[in-house]
């Protein structure tokens, strides 16, 4: 029996107090036994107080711990899973220490140089003023190069007519190209007017004309020109002269009109004439400036002469010019019949 209770007692020592003391069976033994008891009973409620004192799991955590997955996404289960790519790297002896090549420049479009083709004529002033060019100059000021008035890189020729030019006897400074000999052709030409040389004025200053053969055998004098571009009351105007009569003159001819609206200044002007020479209705004349058709004609164009086709001239004509005119011309062009739009555009 004193083993007994020496076992039960060393088992409740060994739980409240870690550790199992030995068993004796003196009488002081009993009383220590009892000793202990007592003491074990006073220890299991203090221990009981703490358990009861331990603060409850709020309700809010616990939702919390209830809402954890225990398995991840599919998609982030492949997240974790995923390794950093390695990068390859190129082992030194198989690197390429080579220069790199120069990349070629490509022109951009404005720049490449276009292919022209059916062309009778083709007059610019970049090495100078041709010699084989026919010219209607008689003034030294009547025709000039400007090298600080480029187009494209390339000088303008100058013309130049005064009033006194004019009050001796000097009516003209234009370049001629040589006659047609079809129908249908084309022209293009650059033209720039000087604000300070354009002031306006009653007078009609022709700067570019298509002008033909009258028929001296038969009597006709010297005509208008079939096709004139002139400047009027500071305006730029077309007025196309023809006739199917055998003999005509100034008065027998027929007035075809175009207003081009406000003569254009310090600016520069790429034209092309459409047209095709013909006293017959079946005539036409277009003409564009910078691209914008601003004139779209369809009959007579010419007169009933022997030698059917005109010639091209530009610069300035006036017989009575009341101010000093300057204009600058160049990139001429003269396409046949085959020719395009692009083959006589500056």
């Amino acid at each position: 029996m004193k083993k007994s209770t020496c076992l039960f007692v060393g088992l409740a020592f060994s739980t409240t107090f870690g550790f199992l003391p030995g068993c004796q069976s003196s009488g002081n033994q009993e009383e220590k036994t009892e000793t202990a008891t007592e003491k074990l009973e006073i220890r299991q409620p203090v221990i009981q107080s703490a358990v009861d004192s331990t603060p409850a799991i709020p309700d809010t955590v616990k939702e919390i711990t209830a809402k954890v997955p225990e398995k991840l996404p599919a998609t982030a289960t492949k997240l974790v899973a995923q390794e950093p790519v390695k990068q390859k790297t190129t082992p030194p002896w198989k690197k390429n220490n080579s220069p790199a090549k120069p990349k070629k420049v490509v022109p951009a479009p404005s720049q490449l140089p276009i292919e022209r083709a059916n062309l009778r004529a083709e007059v610019n002033f970049a090495q100078g003023v041709p010699k084989n060019l026919r010219k209607q100059v008689t003034t030294a000021h009547g025709l000039t190069l400007d090298n600080q008035k480029t187009w494209k890189g390339q000088p303008l020729a100058r013309f130049e007519l005064t009033p006194d030019d004019v009050a001796q006897g000097v009516v003209r400074s234009e370049i001629l190209l040589q006659p047609d000999n079809e129908a249908e052709v084309k022209y293009g030409w650059v033209m720039y007017f000087p604000k300070e040389y354009w002031d306006p004025s009653d007078e009609f200053d022709i700067v570019m004309q298509l002008h033909g053969y009258d028929d001296k055998h038969l009597g006709e004098k010297a005509r208008n020109p079939q096709f004139a571009l002139h400047v009027h009351k500071d305006h730029l105007k077309v007025t196309i002269h023809h006739s199917d009569l055998p003999v005509n003159t100034n008065k027998t001819d027929i007035d075809e009109k175009f207003d081009l609206g406000p003569l254009l200044k310090d600016k520069f002007l790429e034209m092309v004439l459409e047209i095709k020479h013909t006293y017959e209705p079946d005539g036409y004349a277009r003409l564009f400036i910078n691209g914008k058709k601003v004139m779209d004609y369809e009959g007579g164009t010419t007169f009933n002469d022997k030698r059917k086709y005109p010639y091209f001239k530009a610069g300035i004509y006036n017989r009575k010019v009341q101010l000093p005119r300057v204009v600058y011309i160049s990139n001429i062009r003269h396409g046949n019949s085959k020719s395009s739009y692009k083959d006589v555009a500056p």
